[in-house]
């Protein structure tokens, strides 16, 4: 098989990858509004008929999402001791997440009863965002991806801080054996590790870098084929538990070819094909979307059907989605410009300050 030609890498931004952040993030809010509130646990009376056959599909996303951080976190561990991607990891996660978990849990407080119940040491538990490992219910539903992804930086960090991150390759094609393995006999304690329901994304996103940064070897090639075999297998199972859920129809044909688009965008991408089309797309207004995406995962689930739920006798629904999508937006836009901006440099501060004090101290104790 003859490999496809590959530019050399340049460092900067993927604009196109911050389109695709908005469009993931965007798509389980709709899927969430428009179709989940309303269709299971009684979170919304309002539903949405019109929007209904579309938006069913919309949590599509989360795998869109994982796909996507496969790749941009492989993209960050390059050239990054073990403290830094831990540091680099927590800068980026916790300022939002924190203001997000502490905006929902007193929105809960004031105005969630009799839908949604929330407790003090929930909420601090919460806070840790360790909460679900420990069976600590999540204030807002969101938070199982944020599960997934822990694990997913944990195996990075352990890749970095053995010196092995070089042979990366080589760990994504065990990783992919194992979750095939796993997604047919399950082993309780590794798949909580390897998590196979998943990894399929996260693997293919990781060589889709890396056949950006090397090419599209066949090894990749490969690799990637057998992700999305695997991907399709698992969406099948996840479709027959969809319909038995929602008790309505998830056609497995539409599932699979969302998938094998996200597939094909991502392969596009990383070879450079198609590029006048990727010219258009690698845009630089799009980093305003892809800012928005992290704070409107996190705010809108919960928040969001309380105020539906508020304003739903009121209203037009269909307007109450619209008001209520346009004040997700702007709130996450204030979150990232008043909390993220002003409070990463410093949390990235503090976390310096004290791995350097511990790193000192654990040489004072070798000496």
């Amino acid at each position: 098989m003859s490999k496809l030609k590959s530019k050399p890498v340049k460092s900067h931004r993927f604009y196109i990858i911050d389109l695709l952040r908005f469009v993931a993030a965007f798509t389980v809010v709709i899927f969430h509004y428009a179709f989940r509130g309303a269709a299971a646990d009684d979170m919304t009376t309002v539903s949405f008929d019109l929007l209904n056959p579309i938006a069913r599909y919309g949590y599509l996303g989360f795998h869109l999402f994982f796909i996507i951080s496969g790749f941009v976190i492989i993209l960050s561990g390059y050239k990054k001791t073990a403290s830094e991607f831990v540091i680099s990891r927590m800068v980026r996660l916790y300022p939002a997440y924190w203001f997000s978990v502490t905006f929902t849990f007193l929105v809960i407080l004031m105005m969630g009863a009799p839908r949604y119940h929330a407790e003090v040491l929930q909420y601090v538990a919460n806070l840790t965002m360790l909460h679900g490992y420990f069976g600590v219910k999540s204030i807002d539903g969101v938070y199982w991806t944020l599960m997934v992804e822990l694990k997913f930086y944990f195996l990075v960090f352990l890749l970095i801080l053995s010196n092995q991150f070089k042979k990366l390759k080589y760990y994504l094609g065990v990783w992919a054996a194992l979750s095939v393995i796993l997604t047919k006999f399950n082993i309780s304690y590794l798949s909580f590790f390897l998590f196979p329901e998943w990894s399929y994304y996260f693997i293919a996103g990781a060589c889709f870098y890396l056949i950006y940064k090397e090419g599209a070897k066949p090894y990749y090639l490969i690799l990637i084929f057998i992700t999305y075999i695997m991907a399709l297998y698992n969406a099948s199972r996840g479709v027959a538990y969809m319909n038995s859920l929602y008790s309505c129809e998830f056609r497995l044909s539409i599932v699979a070819a969302i998938i094998s688009l996200f597939y094909t965008v991502f392969f596009i991408v990383s070879t450079r094909g198609s590029s006048n089309v990727l010219k258009v797309l690698n845009n630089s207004r799009f980093m305003a979307l892809g800012v928005l995406t992290y704070p409107l995962y996190l705010i809108h689930q919960n928040i969001g059907f309380i105020i539906f739920n508020y304003l739903n006798p009121f209203l037009n629904k269909y307007l109450i989605l619209l008001s209520v999508v346009s004040a997700m937006l702007f709130t996450s836009y204030l979150i990232h410009h008043r909390v993220e901006k002003k409070y990463s440099s410093g949390l990235r501060n503090i976390l310096n300050q004290m791995y350097a004090s511990l790193h000192g101290f654990t040489s004072i104790r070798q000496r």
